[in-house]
C-alpha cells in the first residue's frame, strides 16, 4: 500500500507539474500491476466465499479502490487537467489512505486498539458536529437575510467550466 500511495502521488505530480515524461513512467505500470494483483485476490475471495462476498462492505470498498486507481491513472495518462480529474484523484487518494488504515488495523494489534478507539470517539462526536453545522448554517442564513439588498452585499455571478451558475 505504501508503494501504491507513492506511485499515485508521483503519477499525479508528473501529470500536473508540466513534466513531459509522465506517459512512460514506470510508476503507472507498478500501479496497474498492484491493481491487477488486488483484483485477482478479490476474485479468488469471491469464488471461495460465494454470495457472502457480495454482502461484505469492505469487499465493495476494495473493488472501488481498484476501479478508482485504474481510472485515475488512465485519466492522468490522458493528460486530462480538468477539475473533475483532480477530484477523482483526490477521492482515490483518500480511499487508498483509508485502505492503509484498514490494513494496519488488521495486522498490528496496538494500532488496531488505537484506531478502534478513534473510531468510537468519532461516532460519539457525529451528533455534536451535525448540530454545530446546523447552528452555523442558521447564522449564515440570518446574516445573508440581513445583508441582502444592502450596500454591504455585492452579489456577483460566476459560471464554472460546467456552465453552472454561482451567485455570491
Amino acid at each position: 500500500l505504501i508503494i501504491g500511495i507513492t506511485c499515485l502521488s508521483d503519477t499525479a505530480f508528473r501529470s500536473w507539474s508540466g513534466s513531459t515524461n509522465h506517459v512512460d513512467s514506470p510508476w503507472d505500470n507498478i500501479l496497474y500491476a498492484l491493481c491487477f494483483y488486488l483484483f485477482v485476490r478479490e476474485a479468488i475471495q469471491a469464488k471461495n466465499e460465494g454470495m457472502n462476498w457480495l454482502v461484505d462492505l469492505w469487499n465493495w470498498l476494495d473493488m472501488a479502490n481498484i476501479v478508482l486507481v485504474v481510472m485515475s491513472v488512465a485519466l492522468m495518462r490522458s493528460d486530462s487537467e480538468s477539475m473533475t480529474t483532480r477530484y477523482i484523484v483526490m477521492i482515490t487518494g483518500a480511499i487508498v489512505w483509508t485502505m492503509m488504515l484498514s490494513f494496519l488495523r488488521l495486522t498490528f494489534l496496538p494500532f488496531s486498539v488505537f484506531v478502534n478507539g478513534v473510531i468510537n470517539i468519532l461516532w460519539r462526536l457525529i451528533p455534536f458536529v451535525i448540530s454545530s453545522f446546523i447552528v452555523l448554517g442558521a447564522f449564515v442564513h440570518l446574516y445573508y437575510i440581513d445583508s441582502v439588498g444592502t450596500d454591504r452585499c455585492h452579489i456577483t455571478v460566476l459560471n464554472d467550466e460546467f456552465g453552472r451558475r454561482y451567485e455570491g
